[in-house]
């Protein structure tokens, strides 16, 4: 038997090409945009994540030891009342003819290994009264403290020191003992204390007084000292991590215009009052 097919039969299969090499490249190119465009948001998200993270740190830090050194700056120089229990007598401070030898504020601009950039000092009161809110029994202990929150209870010395310094990238305070660091740190996670600068509010005149900044080397004797009015404390922290700092720049501890260089840098001033007038002085 013959069959015969008429072409209508047969349907012709659409011809299918592949892409073309110009095509391939574009579609290529396209990609490597969209990767470059994704990276670089990511990039830029990470840079900002790390700013806002480093400059969180450094205004905690610098907050803490604002909190420190300003609680004893302004007991620099201080007397403590004597205790009593008559609302009859008059308020007397407690004897303070041991204190000639302490001066309430001293310092040095240039400190050695052994020495500090300031150190400021206040009476002590071991045996200050405390009085519970909740109860009232009373009892006797030491409400002072310095910079550590030391005031030994055995052998209590007559006054209180504070003594801070910057030593490579840590800031430190020294009380009774050795020094030990309240922020900063060598490693790469840490926030590091690039400068620590103070200036001095000095008062010359009873009459017509004069209000002058001066450094250490101004404040020659204990008079001198003696005339310190207020402690300005300048704080420069440097971020932990690496950022894209081209073309910024700060104004640093010594008023000068620098480059930010690769990491976050910040700047902290603040100034604190002292109560160093009635403080005992003999040359």
């Amino acid at each position: 038997m013959t069959h015969i097919f008429s072409n209508s039969s047969f349907k012709c299969r659409p011809y299918q090409q592949g892409l073309t090499l110009i095509e391939l490249m574009i579609g290529i190119a396209l990609g490597l945009l969209a990767i470059a465009v994704a990276m670089g948001a990511l990039l830029a998200s990470k840079n900002a994540s790390t700013t806002t993270s480093d400059s969180t740190t450094m205004q905690q830090q610098a907050s803490f030891v604002f909190r420190v050194i300003g609680q004893q700056i302004r007991q620099a120089g201080s007397l403590s009342l004597k205790p009593s229990d008559s609302h009859l007598e008059t308020a007397q401070f407690i004897d303070s003819t041991s204190l000639s030898s302490y001066t309430a504020i001293s310092g040095k601009d240039a400190p050695g290994s052994s020495e500090y950039l300031f150190t400021v000092v206040y009476q002590n009161s071991p045996s200050e009264k405390l009085y519970p809110i909740s109860s009232g029994t009373a009892s006797t202990g030491a409400q002072l403290r310095n910079c550590l929150g030391e005031n030994p209870s055995s052998s209590p010395p007559a006054a209180l020191q504070n003594a801070f310094k910057r030593d490579g990238n840590i800031l430190y305070c020294a009380g009774t003992g050795s020094k030990q660091p309240l922020i900063g740190g060598d490693s790469a996670n840490d926030i590091k204390v690039k400068n620590f600068q103070v200036r001095y509010l000095r008062q010359t005149g009873e009459t017509n007084p004069t209000f002058t900044y001066v450094t250490a080397a101004a404040l020659t004797d204990k008079i001198s000292w003696s005339q310190v009015q207020s402690i300005e404390v300048c704080l420069e922290l440097e971020g932990s991590e690496n950022i894209d700092t081209v073309g910024s720049s700060y104004i640093n501890c010594n008023n000068q215009s620098v480059s930010r260089g690769s990491r976050l840098r910040s700047v902290f001033r603040n100034t604190f009052r002292s109560r160093s007038d009635a403080w005992p002085v003999s040359n």
